[in-house]
């Protein structure tokens, strides 16, 4: 993911014209911090974003509409268990918010929860069946999802019986297995300080959930790969490290998917460099896993021969690419000197061991942290 801070743990549609996006998720954030929307509207379309001097009643629009989406959440789970989806963490509400699947990447856990115990077994089934297509889920808001396609989570998990859970009659009968023998309950408190007692279910994926989930992308990684000069192990890498091949991926930047694409940042470099005129792809857009794959290997590209083409070392190179992916090219080279030119230069001079070592104490912490990350999970997929 491109230029990010720390995670906020919350996001919502793209909605209003793109160029606006990442900042009104910046407001709504602060709006739900109990600051005034009118003032923070009025001071950063002054400062910073002259879309929305253009259109501020669409701004407004689009943080109260997250406002809402906030609210709903924890005006039936609380604030303390109210939770939002991360790049590595799938959540979605339904049935007004009183059910929730959670499906935790890093750890491998599936948790089902409902504050109506007659509604588990049903969410238990929907959870099951969720179809691999982002583009048909909507996790900001409570609406159904359509169930049809082969599902998310065929191959990565299976039934008390050991088998994978492609069809409906299945579902229902493992859902009935998990309510009848692994049924658990604790009690929450809502907003208004009711003691709510909630009743909810925990299964592992299968211990090679993350292999399996590569496989899927493997032919959209090795043909864009092969297609912008990149490696396909370092485009793994990159996948692995935003978010764990969930292509559900998102963040409160906000960015996108498998490869986390920030759509005013590397969204709009990268769809120029694919479609030759410029556009803010939506989100809609970076949620198709074939989008998502190809954007993100073309701004590998265009940090490769564009805004980091000056460095000569391959290896050094590479090194200031990851770090750029994540935290922006301008911060890569501000780590070796205020002016571009003098940066590429000092760059050029040093060893790869050298330059390593530059990215690892002069960028921000969640850069040098990604670096290794990636650097580390390359070495598995070569």
């Amino acid at each position: 993911m491109i230029t990010r801070r720390h995670f906020l743990v919350g996001s919502f549609p793209l909605t209003i014209s793109a160029c606006t996006t990442h900042d009104a998720f910046r407001l709504a954030e602060s709006v739900a911090r109990g600051s005034s929307l009118e003032s923070i509207v009025t001071s950063q379309a002054q400062s910073k974003a002259k879309a929305w001097v253009a259109n501020p009643d669409s701004l407004k629009s689009d943080v109260k509409r997250f406002e809402r989406f906030l609210s709903s959440i924890s005006g039936s789970w609380g604030d303390s268990d109210s939770i939002r989806a991360t790049p590595k963490e799938y959540v979605k509400y339904t049935d007004s918010y009183i059910n929730r699947a959670r499906i935790n990447f890093e750890t491998g856990l599936v948790t089902v929860e409902s504050l109506d115990p007659l509604l588990l077994k049903k969410t238990i089934v929907t959870t099951l069946l969720t179809p691999f297509n982002p583009e048909r889920v909507d996790l900001f808001s409570d609406k159904d999802v359509p169930l049809g396609d082969v599902p998310f989570l065929y191959n990565q998990l299976t039934d008390n019986e050991g088998k994978p859970v492609r069809w409906e009659w299945r579902a229902e009968r493992f859902a009935q297995y998990l309510v009848d023998k692994k049924l658990q309950s604790r009690e929450i408190v809502d907003v208004s300080g009711n003691h709510k007692k909630l009743v909810f279910v925990e299964f592992p994926l299968v211990e090679k959930h993350s292999v399996n989930r590569k496989f899927k992308y493997s032919a959209y990684v090795e043909r864009f790969a092969s297609q912008y000069g990149l490696e396909s192990a370092l485009v793994y890498a990159i996948i692995k490290t935003e978010s764990n091949f969930n292509p559900y991926a998102v963040s409160w930047v906000p960015a996108y998917g498998l490869m986390q694409i920030v759509p005013t940042t590397a969204g709009r470099d990268a769809f120029e460099f694919i479609h030759g005129y410029p556009a803010t792809p939506s989100s809609a857009y970076l949620f198709n896993i074939e989008n998502n794959i190809r954007m993100g290997c073309a701004y590998l590209s265009i940090l490769n021969t564009r805004y980091l083409a000056k460095v000569r070392n391959i290896r050094s190179k590479e090194y200031c690419v990851i770090a750029a992916y994540n935290g922006g090219a301008g911060n890569v080279l501000r780590s070796f000197s205020s002016s571009n030119d003098e940066a590429f230069k000092k760059i050029n001079r040093l060893s790869p061991e050298q330059v390593w070592a530059v990215l690892r104490s002069k960028m921000p912490s969640e850069s040098r942290s990604y670096l290794v990350k990636v650097v580390e999970a390359k070495k598995k997929y070569r």
